[in-house]
């Protein structure tokens, strides 16, 4: 569970508390809660097991190291030495680093002589944020030469080559860059790259047919790593790494998140169809046309130290070899946008965290954000329109729990009359049976204010999730917040100065967000003032307490999204009117008038059915509970 939910979560269940009634509700959450964590925590067996598995596949597994193939050829190596190291392919051995590029409409793609591989590339519509700030024309690179790889290992002339440490020979024709490793005329291995006109995907060909002889045709496979260090693209290294991380898909699986453990280490047991390399709102994807098979083993390391970097990523895995076809793959450089990424019809778009409730958002937020975002407005326009139509189709519920408050204030005199009535322990049946003849009679539900704010949970998720990844909010600017995708700041504490748990940095929006929640805070426990006992210690500590949690809640929000503290904000203003709107417009003591008629009308009807005659099942329920009353009395005298 994130932080954030942790936070909402707590303050949710603070508003519960102010009515002794949102006891049931809570009770309710917190069953929600405990049973879940229950059923997705593995048994001590599962965990066993697991880390049986993982202990048998590290031991068998075979990755890309220096222990495997040959060793990085010397500046200068003779020709006997390059023989027999390299066999046939000593003339590929050495030669000059240099890189070639091809590029459509979105992307340039850089590749390097040595190794053959992708060794950059640019996302020609994005910046970094230093660069956006900075207000260059220097495009986002998503990876940089000298932390990426990609490589195999050739099984040759009973040796191990890593292509990493052989020369290509780069040809270009157009939007296609074949890189060849030369044998002699005749024996050739190629790398082919090939993109699409306005395209962030980049096809990539392995051609070694034409390796027939060198290669062994009984090879099962040949081992292949992918690798790269994500650079830090956006304002906020911690919500870089919080958002950063491995996805990936087994065949006809769902999506998979990395589950790393303490190491930073997973071993997927599957055929995998394709990895993902996720940064907070771009991502590398490398898909396999067919599958990889056996073991792929993955690697997530945050990189604490580093802030150039944020999290060092790494796939090895297998690639089937035959000797009479090409194998294909695939690369996605591009952003994490979800229509983008849906379209692949590849699973691409779950990559995207959308929460618990992500069917709520991909279904009514992200099509209402798209139609609004259509119309070119400032996104802080877009925001507020989006509170204002979330607040009207909540409106029935907020005006439901508005009610039923309401009338456990109407009837609160009513209620302490029947606690006075009965204040010893022994009589807490009775008490309990005339507080609930009150409900029903005055038509009242102990479950009529916390049901609605239920129901509210799932908005309230949705929305964190959705801002946390927005991509149409990052470089958006509103007000002061020059990117509504990351923490707004009216004020940078110096010389690297910073607050433990708060922050080096004065968001405004979330200062704003904590005052409009304390003033709500207020306002509802003057509402709530009537329905409780003002001299109860618990209740006085629990208002405390719902004080100090906006405080809290700042020092955790202050590296927030703007966008999200802004949206809340407008959700607390917007509720201080409704607030307004209900007391003004919901006369309480017309209220009175409808709860007694609704009494008398109770009353005459539940005199219609005293006169029957009980069946057996009330029959031999009054008997259980004057059975209960008269144990309690018993035992009382003992």
């Amino acid at each position: 569970m994130s932080r954030f939910y942790t936070i909402k979560t707590l303050q949710i269940l603070t508003y519960l508390l102010m009515d002794r009634n949102g006891i049931i509700g809570l009770g309710l959450i917190l069953a929600i809660f405990l049973g879940w964590s229950y059923y997705t925590t593995p048994s001590t067996e599962e965990i066993a097991k697991k880390k049986a598995e993982q202990a048998s596949l590290e031991k068998n597994k075979t990755t890309i190291s220096p222990t495997n193939t040959a060793p990085a050829v010397p500046q200068k190596l003779d020709s006997a030495a390059l023989s027999q190291n390299f066999g046939i392919l000593q003339a590929t051995a050495t030669g000059e680093d240099k890189e070639v590029s091809i590029e459509n409409d979105f992307l340039k793609v850089y590749a390097t002589t040595k190794g053959g591989r992708i060794s950059k590339v640019e996302l020609k519509k994005y910046k970094t944020h230093k660069d956006y700030v900075a207000n260059n024309g220097k495009a986002l690179e998503l990876f940089h030469k000298q932390t990426s790889n990609f490589s195999m290992v050739l099984p040759i002339q009973n040796r191990m080559l890593n292509t990493a440490d052989l020369f290509f020979e780069p040809i270009i024709n157009g939007t296609t860059l074949t890189m060849r490793l030369k044998a002699d005329s005749a024996k050739y291995f190629d790398f082919v790259y090939k993109l699409q006109p306005s395209s962030y995907y980049v096809d990539m060909d392995i051609q070694w047919q034409a390796m027939k002889g060198l290669i062994d045709d009984r090879t099962p496979e040949i081992a292949a790593k992918w690798s790269m260090k994500a650079p830090t693209q956006e304002k906020s290294i911690k919500n870089e790494q919080m958002n950063s991380g491995i996805k990936y898909k087994a065949v006809e699986e769902k999506v998979s998140s990395f589950d790393a453990g303490d190491d930073g280490r997973e071993a997927v047991a599957k055929s995998v169809k394709w990895v993902a390399f996720k940064q907070h709102f771009f991502s590398a994807i490398l898909i396999a046309k067919d599958r990889f098979t056996g073991t792929t083993y993955l690697k997530d390391e945050t990189l604490t130290e580093n802030k150039e970097y944020i999290k060092d990523f790494e796939a090895n895995m297998a690639i089937p070899y035959n000797p009479a076809a090409s194998f294909g793959l695939q690369f996605y450089f591009g952003p994490n946008d979800y229509k983008i990424l849906s379209a692949s019809e590849q699973g691409f778009e779950d990559i995207i965290d959308l929460g618990w409730f992500g069917f709520i958002t991909k279904a009514v937020i992200m099509p209402l954000f798209n139609f609004l975002g259509g119309l070119n407005w400032n996104y802080g326009i877009i925001i507020l329109i989006l509170v204002l139509l979330v607040k009207v189709v909540l409106y029935p519920l907020q005006r439901s729990q508005y009610l039923s408050m309401a009338k456990m204030r109407v009837l609160k005199p009513e209620i302490d009359a029947i606690t006075a009535q009965f204040p010893n322990q022994e009589d807490a049946m009775k008490k309990q049976q005339a507080t609930m003849g009150l409900y029903k009679s005055a038509g009242a539900s102990p479950f009529g204010g916390c049901f609605p704010l239920l129901l509210q949970i799932p908005v309230l998720f949705c929305m964190f999730r959705f801002f946390a990844g927005a991509m149409q909010l990052r470089q958006e600017s509103f007000l002061w917040a020059e990117d509504l995708s990351s923490y707004d700041s009216i004020y940078n504490f110096p010389n690297g100065f910073s607050l433990p748990f708060y922050g080096d940095h004065v968001s405004l929006f979330a200062l704003l967000m904590t005052v409009s929640t304390i003033v709500y805070t207020k306002l509802n426990n003057q509402m709530s003032s009537a329905m409780t006992n003002p001299d109860d210690p618990q209740q006085k500590a629990m208002q405390m307490m719902m004080y100090v949690m906006p405080v809290i809640f700042l020092g955790m929000l202050n590296d927030y999204a703007a966008g999200l503290s802004y949206y809340y904000l407008l959700a607390n203003v917007l509720s201080f009117v409704q607030q307004w709107a209900f007391r003004k417009f919901i006369d309480e003591g017309k209220l009175r008038s409808e709860i007694e008629a609704t009494k008398l009308k109770n009353a005459a009807q539940a005199a219609s059915v005293a006169q029957k005659e009980p069946n057996a099942f009330q029959k031999k329920l009054q008997s259980a509970m004057n059975n209960q009353q008269q144990s309690t009395k018993n035992n009382k005298k003992k």
